[in-house]
């Protein structure tokens, strides 16, 4: 039957939906998997190496001076100290509370450090994790005045970053928060590809459904087409024949041309610009349906859309063309014959 060839196009047709659909699934799936896993198996990069921002970085502490500057940030308040690796080469870092009471022993045994305390007696070193930032003016300014402070000696700005550096670990970086805004982000993708598969296969089955119940006439219309006195339009995805009009955009749609009472363009607008084109068919029981939608963009797909519509005038001369108010009270009084 001339018709099985034609229901396989309309098969087709709507497998763009599913690639997509297939495609965003599987991207985000295998990206998100990807960050996460290289996010959760990440161990840092040795701080004293870092040379740049948002690094995830270690530091091998040793010593912990007391915090010479604070600052307030979200309503909570951020320390910051100076400590150093087993050469006694400072870094500032910024401590939470969880990370400073992992140092405490250090810290506590670095302030008493001359009170006849034994090297041997050192507690074990610690590593911190954290993410490199921009060491700023002020911390700089300020770091500069407290050494002084302490022993005297007044350092410059550029021989403090010599002795410290440019950047300064902040432990108050949390991977977990990296991690669960990968996992929401790309789940959301992912469900948006699992949606669309769904709408696939839904659309798919009703497809199938109208492919049954409309077997007779889309022998019609496969006839028609063959002989050339009906028109496939398929950028719009419509088919137009003496008897019927059939749209195989968003499913399938079939209507009988002397069903038909009122036809008409209608742009959708949003935020003052253009987004879309459709074509309303409304019928004599009242019901109205978009037959075939598009973009405002490309000419090619405009030209068609003009085109269809055009036709259809040409094909049904004797229905309500375009919108208007007149129209509308027309279509009105020919709903209730």
């Amino acid at each position: 039957m001339k018709s099985k060839a034609l229901m396989k196009n309309f098969v087709k047709s709507g497998r763009g939906l599913l690639i997509v659909g297939i495609t965003i699934f599987v991207v985000s799936v295998l990206m998100g998997g990807f960050l996460f896993v290289a996010i959760k198996t990440d161990k840092g990069e040795d701080f004293r190496r870092v040379d740049g921002d948002f690094v995830y970085s270690k530091l091998e502490v040793a010593y912990l001076d007391a915090s010479y500057a604070t600052e307030k940030s979200d309503g909570e308040v951020r320390k910051y100290y100076v400590a150093y690796d087993e050469n006694k080469v400072p870094y500032v870092v910024c401590l939470n509370d969880e990370i400073f009471n992992k140092l405490k022993k250090i810290y506590d045994y670095s302030l008493n450090l001359g009170e006849n305390q034994d090297e041997n007696d050192r507690p074990a070193s610690v590593v911190i994790y954290g993410d490199s930032q921009k060491l700023p003016k002020e911390a700089v300014s300020l770091l500069s005045d407290w050494w002084q402070e302490d022993d005297g000696t007044k350092l410059s700005s550029e021989e403090v970053r010599k002795l410290v550096g440019n950047y300064y670990l902040d432990t108050y970086y949390d991977m977990n928060e990296d991690l669960v805004f990968i996992s929401t982000a790309f789940g959301v993708f992912a469900l948006l590809g699992l949606m669309l598969i769904l709408v696939y296969v839904i659309r798919n089955k009703k497809t199938f459904k109208a492919l049954s119940k409309y077997e007779r006439e889309l022998e019609e219309i496969a006839q028609d087409l063959e002989s050339g006195s009906g028109t496939n339009s398929k950028k719009c995805r419509v088919i137009l024949t003496s008897k019927f009009v059939l749209s195989y955009q968003n499913g399938l749609k079939l209507f009988e041309n002397k069903d038909i009472v009122w036809i008409y363009p209608f742009t959708f607008r949003q935020n003052g610009f253009l987004t879309y084109k459709c074509i309303y068919v409304i019928t004599k029981d009242g019901k109205s349906n978009i037959i075939t939608q598009t973009s405002t963009t490309g000419l090619k797909k405009q030209l068609a859309y003009e085109e269809l519509y055009q036709e259809m005038m040409n094909r049904m001369p004797n229905i309500l063309h375009g919108y208007t108010k007149e129209n509308q009270m027309k279509a009105k009084e020919l709903y209730r014959r």
